[in-house]
């Protein structure tokens, strides 16, 4: 059962700004807050069967049960029951780290395929498909005291209250508020132009199931790793190198920069029996990244705000890039309820309120995503051996029970619990519980 209040604030419309699965998440947040939105999405169609696969933990499917979604989401997904590492000579260490989550919070990682968890979400917002406008390439706004306009390569314009940027991580409206920011006052210490450098390059692509569905794997080496979750019906497969020097560039994807790039994983074992080499001719959707990493300092200003990977980005090893996305969506509609509802009947939202309720949301979830920015960051550097500390601690220490204990039944869990709920909605059940006690109950509770 869930409760909506209708907002006290007048025509209040947030602009979203990125159609992937965060602006979707943040839409869909909205709605149930009473919130009006409408989304402009660069690409032609929002459901695209591209990029990579995505995780969501048990904090985050919290948030899906909130919003009707847990069944189906569950449902499309599969859940991921055994974790292990291979070295390069096949040697084979399992760790308890999926079980030790399912103990603690319920439920361990479900893993998507990108195009359908995203197919989920446009269903749901099937009511609002009007509001969801596609080939809308962001090309400036401007924002006053007054709301925003937000004008698109194509000759249109559309105004609102606030802009939401969920356009990934390399942000137009991150770029256009910098600027916009720095015009207005010129001594102000703003984040970096580019602020997310890279150390890792990546290569991805989805191959047929070789071992049995629910298993996640890496495979550790001297400035080389890869690791690959299994699904229902396929496999997505990462395949990571470190550059010979940071850099803050855009990668290219040519065919033979592909394959060059891929050649030197062939004998990186997958399983006891499969190299990289084996799955190649079945391989489809092979996409070259770069692994940018790192959180900006500034998440808004006046009446545009950040989220996802437009604010903060991690390489895909600790598999919580989504799932802070989620986090951030939830925490951005809780801080944008309480302004609306603390306006005076009719009146309209003030940008000094907007601000203050975007530094709150800022001040909530910067602790959390810097953290989960260090922990992706310190896996990748363990799996690809980057200083002779990390290696010995990859292949040695890391390996015996006793941290595998503590890391993932005592430090891991001191995250996952703070997860955010959508303080307006009511529900009379807890979706997932375990060893370890929510810190944020669900409302109706």
């Amino acid at each position: 059962m869930t409760r909506v209040v209708v907002m006290a604030a007048k025509d209040f419309r947030v602009i979203i700004v990125g159609g992937g699965p965060v602006g979707l998440l943040s839409a869909l947040a909205l709605r149930s807050a009473g919130i009006e939105f409408v989304i402009l999405e660069q690409r032609r169609d929002i459901v695209v069967d591209c990029g990579a696969a995505l995780s969501l933990n048990s904090a985050s499917l919290r948030i899906f049960h909130q919003l009707g979604l847990l069944e189906k989401a569950l449902s499309i997904g599969c859940e991921l029951h055994r974790r292990s590492t291979f070295t390069l000579e096949g040697h084979l260490f399992d760790s308890q780290a999926l079980a030790y989550m399912k103990k603690n919070h319920g439920v361990s990682l479900y893993c998507y395929h990108r195009a359908e968890l995203l197919q989920l979400l446009y269903e749901a917002l099937s009511e609002d498909h009007n509001k969801i406008l596609t080939g809308k390439k962001l090309e400036s706004f401007e924002s006053d005291k007054n709301g925003v306009r937000v004008a698109c390569a194509d000759g249109t314009s559309y105004s609102g209250s606030m802009i939401l940027g969920v356009d990934g991580v390399h942000s137009r409206t991150r770029v256009l508020m910098r600027t916009l920011a720095l015009d207005t006052d010129s001594g102000f210490q703003w984040t970096k132009e580019l602020p997310f450098p890279t150390k890792y390059k990546s290569v991805i692509f989805k191959t047929p199931s070789f071992s049995p569905e629910g298993w996640f794997i890496d495979t550790q080496g001297d400035g080389r790793c890869l690791f690959y979750a299994t699904g229902r019906d396929c496999a997505w497969v990462f395949l990571c190198e470190t550059l010979q020097e940071q850099t803050t560039d855009r990668s290219t994807d040519a065919a033979e920069d592909i394959a060059t790039f891929v050649s030197h994983f062939a004998e990186f074992p997958l399983t006891g029996e499969v190299k990289v080499k084996d799955v190649l001719s079945e391989a489809t959707g092979s996409t070259m990244i770069n692994l940018e990493e790192g959180v900006a300092s500034q998440w808004s200003w006046g009446r545009v705000v950040l989220a996802g990977d437009a604010c903060h980005k991690f390489t895909p090893h600790g598999g919580l890039g989504f799932n802070s996305g989620v986090q951030d969506a939830a925490a951005l509609v809780n801080e944008l309820r309480r302004a609306l509802d603390n306006c005076p009947e009719g009146s309209s939202i003030t940008s000094e309120q907007l601000s203050a309720a975007f530094q709150a949301y800022q001040g909530r979830r910067l602790p959390s995503a810097t953290v989960d920015f260090w922990v992706s960051a310190g896996i990748a550097r363990l799996q690809s051996w980057a200083t002779r500390l990390y290696y010995l601690t990859a292949r040695y220490i890391l390996p015996m029970w006793i941290w595998d204990n503590v890391l993932y039944n005592y430090f891991a869990p001191l995250g996952v619990k703070h997860g955010e709920v959508l303080k307006h909605i009511m529900t009379a059940e807890e979706p997932f519980n375990g060893a370890v006690e929510w810190a944020n109950r669900m409302s109706g509770i």
